[in-house]
């Protein structure tokens, strides 16, 4: 059974049944689906974003980021959400915004299962820096 604090409701519920098949299947794990397929079954807004990202991590598969069974982390992650996006993206940049002691976290910025913005972002360049400053004169910014 998982452990972690956080659980897949299926698997909180005992309902192994959901995602695996109990004795063959086509699939690995004994999965009634493929994995991406699986997961968007139930996780349509995940799905629906899918299409529009080359995020690699998701682009393969969702256990690429997420336990399907139990994680002491949220949303089922496998680390905390800037370790987790440290262990591919260790070598970028963020001299503008560093993440780590701001209370900043990657998907701050970054839309962690895609969008239609490059590289991610959760809004188009000026807009999501409006979500947390105001641009008080053209070279001055300040916080909120």
């Amino acid at each position: 059974m998982a452990t972690g604090r956080v659980q897949h409701q299926p698997v909180a519920a005992g309902e192994c049944a959901t995602c695996h098949q109990p004795h063959t299947s086509a699939h690995p794990a004994l999965l009634t689906q493929a994995p991406r397929a699986l997961c968007s079954a139930c996780h349509s807004r995940q799905a629906v974003t899918f299409g529009l990202s080359a995020h690699s991590g998701f682009q393969s598969q969702c256990a690429a980021c997420h336990q399907p069974h139990g994680s002491d982390h949220a949303d089922l992650l496998f680390a905390a959400t800037n370790a987790l996006c440290d262990t591919c993206h260790d070598d970028l940049p963020h001299g503008f915004h560093p993440v780590s002691g701001n209370g900043l976290s990657c998907a701050s910025c970054h839309a962690p299962h895609g969008s239609a913005n490059p590289a991610d972002l959760r809004a188009p360049g000026d807009a999501l820096c409006l979500t947390c400053h105001d641009f008080q004169a053209p070279a001055s910014v300040s916080e909120r």
